[in-house]
Parts: structure tokens; sequence; C-alpha cells
């Protein structure tokens, strides 16, 4: 039986971030500002504040985001997740050359790679 289409969709999506950030060719058409936003606030679930939903809603959300993934997936997006986050307040208000070669961002494009090998296994 073939997986409901939105579950395609969050697996696709969720793996276009850890692809982009990993490809420095990628990473200029979205730039770094988007690459952030679009990971907390659009598509890593469970990161979200749960107190910004109704009661129950969150916990429906998480299930949902988890029951896309394997358990190998979930590991590796949350390890990319946590790197991601303890970096969150490089500066970004400078050449994107520049911050490219950052041994943080750098860092990133590594952990990327990790997080998208548990796709390919």
């Amino acid at each position: 039986m073939k997986a409901p289409a939105y579950k395609e969709n969050l697996r696709e999506t969720i793996q276009h971030y850890p692809r982009t950030v990993s490809d420095q060719s990628l990473q200029t058409n979205p730039g770094p500002e988007e690459l952030f936003c679009g990971w907390f606030n659009d598509w890593y679930f469970p990161a979200f504040n749960p107190k910004s939903f109704n009661a129950g809603v969150f916990e429906e959300g998480l299930k949902l985001f988890e029951s896309c993934f394997s358990k190998e997936e979930l590991n590796a997006l949350h390890s990319f997740h946590e790197y991601f986050n303890s970096i969150h307040e490089i500066d970004l208000d400078r050449d994107f050359d520049d911050l490219q070669k950052d041994p943080a961002w750098v860092e990133l494009d590594v952990q990327a790679q990790k997080a998208l090998a548990a796709f390919s296994k």
C-alpha cells in the first residue's frame, strides 16, 4: 500500500532542507535567513512551541510528523536540528561567501550530509 501523499510530501520537503544546506551551490537561492526560518518556523515540527497550539493539536501534529519517518531518520533529523539550533545566533548579516567559510557553517554542511545519509539506508 502506498503511503498517503502528505507523508511523501512532508518527507521530500524535510529532506530538501539538509540537501540544500549540504550543497553550497543550492544555498544561494533561498539565502541563509530563509534556510533558518524555513527549518525552525515551517518544517521541523518537533521544535515548534506547543503552547502556541490549542490543547491536543501539537501532540497530534507531532504524532503525524513522526509517523512519516523511521526511527533512524528521526534521530538523524534531531541531531541535525540540535546542531542547527546551536548556531542559530550566527551572524547572517555579512557577505554570503564569508558566511559559507565560517567553521560553524561548514560544520552545518557536514551535519546536513549526516542527516541525509539516514534517508538513503
